[in-house]
């Protein structure tokens, strides 16, 4: 982002008056005050506020569609290398008819997923199965898994 965007960009965060109706946006989407606090709370808490603002707006610039739900509002993920990798939005209907608005950062474990999980047991299934065909088929004794 340029020095120059970024000022207008600033410009505007200082400014915002809630009550104002929304004429001037930066990004493809509008954000609400929720989803600034949600950011700052569940992603980077040591950041200010505008500097959140300002980061979750370029987020979304950047950020793709995942799926709709039957209430009218989306999911959409943000860029994968940044500094929140895979951020998600829920995205709301498009605010007094103009832009679409990010209502809130919902949570997002970082952790891997567990090794207790369907695929990992469907594998093991199927080695033991081929390890009990294999030795069937050359007249060796079946081990359990190892």
């Amino acid at each position: 982002m340029t020095v120059a965007r970024r000022k207008i960009i600033q410009s505007r965060v200082s400014n915002i008056d809630p009550s104002a109706p929304k004429i001037g946006a930066a990004g493809k989407f509008f954000v609400s005050p929720h989803a600034v606090t949600q950011y700052i709370a569940r992603v980077r808490p040591t950041i200010p506020r505008g500097e959140a603002l300002l980061e979750l707006i370029r987020l979304s610039s950047a950020a793709v569609r995942l799926r709709s739900y039957l209430d009218g509002r989306e999911l959409w993920r943000g860029p994968n290398k940044d500094v929140v990798p895979r951020l998600l939005f829920i995205v709301g209907p498009t605010s007094e008819g103009v832009l679409p608005v990010i209502e809130t950062i919902p949570v997002r474990r970082l952790a891997a997923p567990s090794p207790n999980n369907h695929k990992v047991r469907a594998r093991a299934k199927r080695a033991t199965a081929y390890r009990a065909s294999f030795a069937e088929a050359v007249g060796e004794p079946a081990e359990g898994p190892s």
